[in-house]
């Protein structure tokens, strides 16, 4: 029953009443048990729904940067490609449910301005956890999104498909990004922050700083230079390795059921390098786990080694995994820096340190 339903902090105007209420305007949902918000995050809500669809439904709403309707179309239409081509294959995508009108998406207007809808079947599995991450998983995942970006490579890409974000060095270190959002009026800590290759100066510029110790910022100065050095150092990719990729893939985006890897939440899909994915997933195994540095090595050789087995990849190609994982890395950094001088005081000080650790160790390969 509606009256069941735990009330949401939302970052958009709307109760969860009035969300089933459009739920059953839109879609001809006439029971929902339940409705929980799962997710919070830069594209807006999810929530599951427990309702009369089947079971549980996956209710994402998208916030203002996100809320495009030709993005939120664009969004359901990869879906339905994905699920088309990998249908005799190893891999998925969330399935989408359309409205009784027949459209991918819903319209709902609200207080604070238009929104759009979409609503997606719950996708079948378990999700990546400490405890379903093995070798073997991690084979199937490496092969599937091998087999995955192979299909994305004919993919027909509308206009809202790519936000490409492979940009010229120069562009990086001058801070012309940073230049550019001064001139529309947004300039912020975080565009500072991306003018620079390493992470140090942004995090001491964070509050995140005054818990540090002194031996951590030390070392923390003493690997940003080489950090920096080697990002602004590596090569661009040449435009014909560019493809679709997932571009935030991480164990919580990816599912396994005993016949194909799934792969959700592809809000932050752009153009670039298929090892650019391989590298955030692997950044995010380490930063978002507890395991040791050896069975991370042993976890990472099984996914590129499941890649490979379905995909060849080049020396060139696999060089560059270890780049985008501490490029990553650094954005993660800056990212949680960002945030900290946002609310003025200390965010993710245990995943920076834990991130450290990890491009120490790349560094020394």
């Amino acid at each position: 029953m509606l009256y069941e339903m735990a009330a949401q902090s939302l970052k958009l105007p709307l109760s969860p009443l009035a969300i089933a209420q459009r739920m059953e305007a839109e879609y001809g949902v006439g029971s929902i048990n339940s409705l929980n918000q799962v997710n919070s995050g830069s594209e807006g809500l999810v929530f599951f729904a427990d309702c009369d669809f089947g079971g549980a439904t996956v209710v994402k709403i998208y916030d203002n940067g996100h809320n495009t309707d030709s993005r939120v179309e664009s969004e359901a239409r990869l879906y339905a490609y994905l699920n088309e081509v990998g249908r005799i294959g190893d891999f998925g995508a969330p399935h989408t449910i359309l409205t009784q009108n027949g459209q991918m998406s819903a319209s709902l207007d609200t207080d604070f301005g238009h929104r759009r809808m979409l609503l997606m079947e719950r996708t079948q599995g378990q999700f990546l956890a400490n405890a379903t991450i093995s070798g073997r998983n991690m084979h199937r995942v490496g092969a599937a999104l091998a087999n995955m970006h192979g299909a994305l490579s004919d993919y027909a890409q509308g206009p809202d498909d790519l936000v490409p974000t492979i940009e010229p060095a120069w562009y990086r270190n001058w801070g012309a990004k940073r230049l550019a959002r001064s001139f529309i009026g947004k300039p912020s800590s975080h565009d500072l922050a991306y003018g620079e290759f390493g992470f140090f100066p942004a995090l001491m510029r964070s509050p995140n700083a005054a818990v540090l110790s002194d031996a951590q910022q030390e070392e923390m100065k003493t690997i940003d230079p080489l950090i920096a050095a080697l990002l602004k150092d590596s090569p661009l990719p040449e435009r014909a390795d560019l493809t679709l990729i997932h571009n935030d893939l991480k164990p919580e985006h990816v599912s396994l059921s005993n016949d194909r890897v799934y792969f959700i939440d592809w809000g932050g899909r752009t153009l670039g390098p298929v090892t650019q994915d391989l590298g955030i997933f692997l950044l995010h195994l380490w930063s978002d786990s507890d395991m040791t540095i050896e069975q991370w090595h042993n976890l990472r050789n099984s996914l590129l080694e499941g890649y490979s087995s379905a995909h060849h990849l080049e020396e060139y190609e696999l060089a560059s995994v270890r780049v985008y994982i501490i490029d990553r890395a650094v954005g993660l950094i800056q990212r949680y820096s960002e945030i900290s001088m946002q609310t003025g005081h200390e965010v993710g000080v245990e995943k920076i340190v834990r991130t450290l650790e990890l491009m120490k160790r790349l560094l020394d390969e």
